[in-house]
């Protein structure tokens, strides 16, 4: 562990990509964000900048976030990207609701910029006159009726992502563990000496165990290895996720794979995820002419006609078009595990690095600036910053706006992320919906013919409609966006440094 206690603030939220469990966290200071209620005269510095955000009755017992099976994404309080803010609910009694930090939301699937086309099979384009009779139902034509989607697909929408703990600081002497994750936030790591010299990119890189002890004590092979080798976690084209713990928010937690040879699967740390897509919660729907009723025709000489069905059938609303990938709306960082320990300094934590934090009462004005695209200038004590993110100085320079928006590791030439090549860090990405992988999402379609009475007559008589074949209209409604299940939480960069101690 290391001795720099004041690097981040109490309260602060990390990515975890260590092997420490629960238990072991607590000794040194540090929780997993699963939600447990702490009292309030043990824990009263937390308390006092967290608060009831994440639940609890503010006079006894407080909650942790709880942040298992969770994606995070920022507050955003206007509801412009997050657009289904004030509807976000409380994660349990006592929590926060809308826009604000601790509420939680579920995931939602949006048409995709590529159109989904439904397939079905038999769709009348024209219909004919027949003699009225005994001998054959037959479907009478009508005018566009609309049918909406009512299942299928994967069992969540998601993007393909990696399992971390994400954990959160108890106390103010608590060191930041070998292992912990930061995000950064400008691609120049050059500029920020504790970056350049205590932490490695989280690209995947194989280091020999016996050259980097601390951090294969530390992670082991989580994220792939062997006797001789281990992998740093790759996070390059993906979001980081919380391990579900069992809570069933992931649904597919069991069936999740190694992120290299030898690396964890299933419900732990280090496992990856590929993206899914569900049905949304307000319907895929799509508008076809199906006839409504039947007619009773002759057999005779002429055309062939749809017979008339009385029941629904299902068809697909997926069954081509779509995007490359589903994902919320996201801005791209560079994320890098602490590898060294470093106990000569109270200051490990680089400027241009990020923190979560869970509660309304911010981290010192001194050291920390919320994440909300401001304009600050290019002098004094905000000189490092723009040194460490851009690399230079102007007049001017914006802090990243994460509002609203999930974080995605840049991907690096690592092919994850379909506009990786076009993409650097802080670069923004809209929401994008894939065709499912289990199976398409489908709906119902009320008498649509299954078969057809062979030579109807068409002599003046009554319209019944042609037997023809497949039509793929384009599918409309849907969800406002696509996004993951997610808890809200304010993002905060590290502009100067910490005072010592």
């Amino acid at each position: 562990m290391n001795n720099q206690g004041l690097s981040v603030p109490v309260g602060a939220v990390l990515p975890y990509a260590g092997n420490l469990n629960n238990t072991q966290l607590l000794s040194a200071g540090w929780s997993i964000c699963d939600g447990s209620e702490l009292a309030i005269s043990l824990y009263s510095d937390l308390f006092s900048v967290i608060g009831t955000c994440n639940g609890g009755d503010g006079n006894s017992y407080f909650n942790i976030p709880d942040y298992q099976g969770y994606f995070l994404r920022g507050v955003d309080q206007s509801g412009t990207v997050d657009k289904n803010a004030a509807t976000r609910t409380a994660p349990r009694s006592g929590a926060a609701t809308g826009a604000r930090v601790g509420s939680v939301q579920a995931f939602a699937t949006a048409t995709p910029t590529v159109p989904f086309n439904a397939l079905i099979p038999h769709v009348p384009t024209d219909d004919h006159c027949a003699y009225s009779g005994t001998n054959a139902d037959m479907l009478e034509p009508s005018s566009a009726q609309t049918f909406s989607s009512t299942g299928g697909g994967d069992a969540e929408t998601r993007p393909l992502n990696a399992y971390v703990n994400y954990i959160i600081k108890l106390f103010g002497t608590a060191a930041l563990p070998t292992g912990v994750i930061a995000a950064f936030a400008g691609p120049n790591q050059s500029g920020s000496a504790n970056l350049a010299s205590s932490f490695l990119l989280c690209n995947g890189q194989i280091l020999f165990n016996s050259m980097y002890a601390e951090l294969y004590n530390a992670i082991g092979t989580t994220h792939g290895g062997d006797a001789r080798g281990f992998n740093v976690p790759d996070y390059r084209g993906r979001f980081l996720r919380g391990v579900d713990n069992g809570t069933g928010r992931d649904p597919d937690a069991q069936s999740r794979i190694a992120m290299d040879e030898g690396g964890a699967t299933g419900d732990s740390v280090g496992s990856v995820q590929d993206w899914a897509t569900a049905a949304p919660v307000n319907p895929f729907t799509v508008a076809v002419n199906i006839g409504d009723s039947e007619k009773t025709s002759d057999h005779c000489a002429g055309h062939d006609n749809s017979e008339w069905n009385q029941n629904s059938s299902s068809v697909s609303f997926t069954a081509s078009g779509g995007d490359e990938e589903s994902r919320p709306v996201n801005v791209a960082v560079d994320f890098y595990v602490l590898s060294v320990e470093d106990s000569d300094t109270c200051d490990l934590f680089p400027i241009g690095a990020i923190i979560g934090f869970p509660g309304n009462v911010p981290p010192s004005a001194s050291q920390w600036l919320l994440c909300d695209g401001s304009t600050y200038p290019s002098s004094g004590q905000y000189q490092e910053l723009e040194l460490a993110i851009t690399g230079g100085l102007n007049d001017t320079f914006s802090i990243p706006d994460y509002r609203g928006y999930f974080l995605r590791g840049t991907d690096h030439n690592a092919n994850r992320d379909p506009e990786g090549g076009s993409r650097t860090v802080g670069s923004l990405q809209d929401d994008a919906t894939g065709r499912p992988k289990t199976g398409d999402i489908t709906g119902p379609i009320n008498h649509m013919p299954t078969d057809d009475a062979d030579n109807a007559a068409a002599i003046c008589c009554s319209s019944v409609a042609e037997w023809d074949g497949a039509q793929a209209p384009t599918v409309g409604g849907g969800d406002a966006e696509t996004r993951p299940i997610n808890a809200n939480i304010l993002y905060y960069i590290k502009y100067a440094p910490t005072p010592s101690a």
